[in-house]
């Protein structure tokens, strides 16, 4: 998945370097890993462990809080992101609407967002977050069941 995402980025660089400008050669992949970044804060752990959660909680292997811990980190970035926005569109409204006018920069954030959005997709990026899941979520398991966190990231032990 994430070599068609990056096939698809560099083509994106290439229609949009011919079209528009080469300047655009700097604000897709800016636009594009920003887009990245936020998206995967915001967006994934919420899409992918809530599932998981609600799975775990039901079989009794989990406490309700994990939903708290879920939900709290995206509502965080999100009003962050709301009031750097706020902020940096008061003070700097030219930069601001020059990033908003920005074609380069807006198709590079769609396209990261649209590879997190599909990252589910890929057996090897679940592997991972199930990992990272168990990692951050270790202390609402139950005593009863502790996960096996020494894997890597196709699930096999580490010896």
């Amino acid at each position: 998945m994430k070599k068609i995402f990056g096939v698809l980025l560099i083509i994106l660089m290439v229609i949009m370097a011919r079209g528009e400008s080469w300047w655009d050669l700097l604000w897709v992949p800016l636009g594009y890993f920003i887009s990245l970044y936020i998206t995967a804060q915001v967006i994934l752990f919420p899409l992918m462990g809530i599932p998981m959660a609600i799975k775990r909680v039901s079989k009794k292997r989990m406490r309700r809080a994990v939903f708290f811990r879920i939900l709290r980190t995206p509502v965080l970035w999100i009003i962050g992101i709301i009031i750097v926005g706020f902020l940096f569109g008061w003070f700097f409204p030219k930069p601001a609407m020059y990033l908003y006018d920005n074609k380069g920069f807006n198709f590079g954030a769609w396209l990261g967002t649209l590879g997190i959005l599909l990252s589910p997709l890929s057996k090897r990026d679940r592997m991972d977050f199930y990992k990272d899941f168990d990692r951050a979520c270790y202390k609402y398991y139950l005593t009863e069941y502790v996960p096996e966190l020494e894997t890597n990231s196709i699930g096999d032990n580490i010896e």
